[in-house]
C-alpha cells in the first residue's frame, strides 16, 4: 500500500513478484488468444493477400529444409513476388508458423500464431514499461485496458499488418525514448549501444509497414521540445541500418532493387479512393477531416476514454507550468501524445477507411497517457483532507470500469471489430449515428456457414455484396463449404449475401437491405446485422 506521504512513483526496487510479472502477462495472453484464433472468419487482407504471399514463402521454407529452393533469384522471385505493395516481412513470420505446424493444424491458425505471440511479447514489454514509470497498479490498470479494448484485441487474432506495425511503433518509438530521456550518466560506449537498438527497432518498424516512415516526426518534435541533442547518434545510425534492415528483410528486393522500389511507392501513390459511410454520407475517397479522431473516441471503453482525457488534460496543464515542465512525468507523457497524435493527424488529410484499422497504432501510446492519468488521479486524492478511503474508493472503480470493459469485449464475441463505445449508444447507437457497421469480412465465420449450409441444398450460384470472393474460398480450402457453390458467376443468383459494409452499398443493396425479402442465415451483434443472405427477390 502506498502511504498519504508517498507518490506513486517513488518505489523500492521492484519485488520478485513484479519480475515475475511480465511473464505471466505474456503466458496467459498468449493462451487466451492462441485458443481464439479461428474464432474469426478469415478477413479481406487475410485472404487476398496475406495467406497467398505466406504460403509461397512457407513453400520456399519447406524447399530450404529439403535442400530444393535457395537464394538464386529464379527461387526468391516464384516464392516472395506478390501485387500486394507491402514488405514482405510479417508475411515471412506468418510463413514461419505454417512451416513449424503439420499440415493437420489450419492455415488460420498457423498462420495467426505468430502475430498472437508477437502480441503478447508485446504485452509483457508494454506492462514492464509501464510499471517502471507510472507504478505498479497503473501499469495493470493501462494494460488491461490496452489488451481488451475490443478492436485491438480482434486485431491480435488476425494474421494482419496493422497490430503488427502497431507493435513495431511502439517498440521503436520506446526504444528511443529510452536511449535519449537521461544521457548525463552513461558512457559513450552506452550511448551508442542504446542508439543502435532503438535504430534498429525503427529499421524493423520500417519492413513491416509504410506508416514508419512517419514515425520520425514525433521523435523529432520531442527531441526539439526537450533538447535531446543526443539523437544526432539515432539519426545517423537509422540512415544506414534502417535502409540496411528495410532491405535485407525482403529478399525480393535484393535484385533490380531500384525499379522494384520505385514500383512499390508507385503503387502506393496510386491507391483506388474508397468509399466510406460516416454519420449517415458516402465519401467518395474524401471523408471529412475529423474522421480519425471521431472514430478513435467512439471506439474507447469508457474508462481508457476518461483517463486517456485526464491524462492528457494534466500534461497540458503540467506544460504551463515552469518549475515541473522538464520533469520525467512532462517528457514521458508529452512523448506519448505525440505518438498518439500522429496517425490519426496524417489520415486527417489522408482519407482513411476501415473504422480504426489504420491508425490502431495509437491505441498503445493513449493506454499509456490513460495509465499516467489514473496515476496522477491517484496522487490527487492522497492530497485531500480525509483521504482514507478515497483511494480504496478509487481503485475500487477501476476495477469495476476494467471487468465492464473484459464483459464488454467477450459480449462482443467474435465480432469485435463492431465494437462502439457505450458513450455512443454501443454499435446500435453507432448504426443509428450512421457509422459503418463491419468492413472486413470477418463477420462471414464458421456459425454463418454452417447456418447457411443447412437452409441450402445442391448448387447454389451466390452474389455477393459489398464483399469479395476470397475469403469463401479460403472456407472452401479448410473443407467448410461446398465445392459446387459458386460465386459471382453470370445468370441468376439464387441468392444475395450481403456484409453490412454501408460504404461499399449501391443502389441495389439499400433496396434489398430495406425490403422484405427471406432472410436465409445472418449474424449479428445487439440486434444490429453484420452479415446477411437473402434469398433471391421474386
Amino acid at each position: 500500500m502506498i502511504s498519504k506521504k508517498t507518490s506513486i512513483h517513488d518505489r523500492p526496487r521492484p519485488s520478485k513478484w513484479e519480475a515475475i510479472a511480465p511473464f505471466t502477462l505474456f503466458l496467459s495472453t498468449l493462451i487466451v488468444l492462441a485458443s481464439g484464433l479461428t474464432d474469426y472468419g478469415f478477413t479481406w487482407d487475410e485472404a487476398e493477400t496475406n495467406f497467398p504471399a505466406a504460403r509461397n514463402q512457407a513453400a520456399w521454407f519447406r524447399g530450404l529444409a529439403k535442400g530444393e529452393t535457395g537464394f538464386a533469384e529464379e527461387s526468391i522471385r516464384k516464392h516472395f513476388e506478390t501485387e500486394s505493395d507491402h514488405p514482405s516481412l510479417p508475411r515471412t513470420l506468418m510463413a514461419l508458423g505454417r512451416f513449424a505446424f503439420p499440415d493437420s493444424y489450419s492455415d488460420r491458425f498457423a498462420f495467426r500464431l505468430p502475430v498472437a505471440l508477437i502480441v503478447s511479447l508485446f504485452t509483457a514489454a508494454f506492462f514492464w514499461f509501464l510499471q517502471r514509470s507510472a507504478g505498479i497498479f497503473p501499469a495493470i490498470a493501462g494494460t488491461l485496458f490496452l489488451v481488451f479494448h475490443p478492436r485491438w484485441f480482434a486485431h491480435s487474432h488476425l494474421a494482419e499488418y496493422d497490430i503488427l506495425i502497431a507493435v513495431a511503433w511502439w517498440a521503436a518509438a520506446v526504444s528511443y525514448m529510452w536511449a535519449f530521456s537521461e544521457t548525463e550518466t552513461l558512457s559513450e560506449r552506452e550511448k551508442w549501444t542504446r542508439a543502435i537498438i532503438a535504430s534498429s527497432l525503427f529499421g524493423l518498424a520500417l519492413a513491416t509497414k509504410l506508416h514508419a516512415f512517419f514515425l520520425p516526426f514525433p521523435l523529432l518534435a520531442w527531441t526539439l521540445l526537450f533538447r535531446r541533442w543526443e539523437a544526432w547518434r539515432w539519426a545517423v545510425l537509422s540512415a544506414f541500418l534502417g535502409p540496411a534492415l528495410y532491405l535485407g528483410s525482403q529478399p525480393y528486393l535484393w535484385w533490380n532493387t531500384l525499379e522494384r522500389l520505385q514500383n512499390r511507392f508507385l503503387d502506393y501513390s496510386q491507391k483506388v479512393p474508397i468509399t466510406t459511410y460516416y454519420l449517415g454520407e458516402w465519401y467518395p475517397g474524401n471523408v471529412p477531416w475529423h474522421y480519425p479522431w471521431v472514430l478513435l473516441a467512439a471506439t474507447l471503453p469508457v474508462g481508457f476514454f476518461l483517463f486517456a482525457l485526464v491524462g492528457v488534460a494534466g500534461t497540458l496543464r503540467n506544460g504551463l507550468n515552469s518549475s515541473i515542465r522538464f520533469s520525467p512525468r512532462m517528457k514521458r507523457c508529452t512523448f506519448y501524445i505525440l505518438n498518439a497524435i500522429t496517425t490519426p493527424l496524417i489520415f486527417s488529410w489522408k482519407s482513411p477507411y476501415d473504422g480504426i484499422r489504420l491508425f490502431v497504432i495509437a491505441l498503445p501510446f493513449l493506454a499509456m497517457i490513460a495509465a499516467e492519468g489514473m496515476a496522477l488521479c491517484y496522487e490527487f486524492l492522497l492530497t485531500r483532507p480525509n483521504t482514507r478511503r478515497r483511494p480504496i474508493v478509487f481503485v475500487g472503480a477501476i476495477a469495476v470500469l476494467i471487468l465492464l470493459q473484459i464483459a464488454s469485449c467477450y459480449r462482443c464475441h467474435p465480432f469485435q471489430l463492431a465494437y462502439y463505445s457505450p458513450l455512443i449508444g454501443g454499435v446500435r447507437g453507432a448504426h443509428a449515428l450512421g457509422f459503418e457497421t463491419t468492413y472486413w469480412c470477418d463477420a462471414l465465420n464458421d456459425d454463418f456457414i454452417d447456418s447457411l449450409k443447412r437452409e441450402l441444398e445442391g448448387p447454389q450460384n451466390i452474389a455477393l455484396h459489398a464483399m469479395d470472393a476470397p475469403p469463401w474460398e479460403e472456407f472452401r480450402k479448410e473443407g467448410k463449404i461446398p465445392v459446387d457453390w459458386r460465386f459471382n458467376q453470370p445468370g441468376f443468383p439464387d441468392l444475395h449475401i450481403v456484409q453490412f459494409r454501408q460504404g461499399f452499398f449501391g443502389p441495389f443493396e439499400r433496396r434489398l437491405v430495406g425490403s422484405h425479402a427471406d432472410v436465409l442465415a445472418e449474424n449479428q451483434l445487439f440486434g444490429v446485422p453484420l452479415i446477411r443472405a437473402y434469398k433471391r427477390p421474386e
